[in-house]
């Protein structure tokens, strides 16, 4: 088996032998792992210790064999040991990511690191709806795994499964009105203006003009140029008698604003 080179020392014995130094060793440098990152997912490709990364990956690989009934040297003591720390069986870093290693920095795995980028791009444009293909903005695509990933490892923390957001983090995103599940029940029309509305109104304080979407950055972000184009669409059902979203209310609010009806953008957005 693979066991005892994994484990660097580790008796290749039924029972794991937890006094064995070098495995305290092991354990050890984990935990500090943890400390720094905040969880036990360390990709294959960890390039500050690989000693350390192919052992966690050959525990991964063991596990794996155990789980389908295979030989192996993981046994339900070595399991129940690394769970201790919340040992993550299964690499939990995207797919894309690896595939992309070689042009998305490595320290992206700083979840730090891509909180910040997120929060800056949250005070720029007033939401965390990192669209790649309508932004443009430092660290794109670095951003939009970012998002992706914290979503599924939201899922697996609500679940009570290994996953490496943590409640401060979780409380941390939602500070920024991060959307841990986009595809969930779509809040109701009137929440929807009013989210859009202060927005807008932000965006008129910041910028002086209602022109969402003029240019190439698509200025206000994908929200709330879909938001106006909307408002614009709604307002010629009112006008001509017909079932509309908006009332006279709503009108006199965004004229307020100094919204105009018509728009260049308004057939083709």
């Amino acid at each position: 088996g693979h066991w005892p080179s994994l484990c660097l020392g580790c008796a290749h014995t039924a029972v794991w032998d937890v006094n064995d130094q070098r495995l305290k060793d092991r354990i050890k440098q984990l935990k500090e792992y943890k400390k720094k990152y905040g969880h036990c997912s360390m990709p294959f490709n960890y390039k500050p210790d690989q000693s350390l990364a192919h052992w966690v990956h050959g525990c991964r690989r063991e596990y794996k064999l155990y789980q389908d009934g295979k030989a192996s040297d993981m046994t339900p003591q070595r399991i129940a040991e690394l769970e201790k720390l919340g040992f993550v069986w299964k690499s939990d870093f995207p797919r894309k990511f690896k595939k992309e290693r070689k042009r998305v920095p490595t320290e992206m795995e700083d979840w730090e690191n891509c909180y910040q980028l997120l929060a800056s791009f949250h005070a720029k444009y007033g939401h965390c709806q990192v669209n790649k293909r309508e932004l443009s903005v430092p660290q794109k695509n670095k951003l939009c795994y970012f998002v992706s990933w914290q979503r599924k490892q939201y899922k697996l923390f609500k679940e009570g499964k290994p996953s490496h957001l943590t409640q401060k983090r979780v409380d941390r995103l939602s500070e920024l009105g991060f959307d841990f599940n986009p595809n969930a029940k779509k809040r109701t029309d009137e929440e929807n203006f009013d989210e859009c509305y202060i927005l807008l109104r932000d965006f008129v304080t910041e910028h002086g003009h209602c022109k969402v979407g003029m240019d190439r950055g698509r200025l206000g972000g994908p929200r709330l140029t879909k938001f106006v184009a909307w408002q614009r669409k709604q307002y010629v059902l009112f006008q001509k008698g017909k079932e509309s979203e908006l009332t006279q209310d709503k009108i006199n609010m965004l004229e307020g604003l100094g919204l105009t009806w018509e728009s260049r953008l308004a057939n083709t957005i």
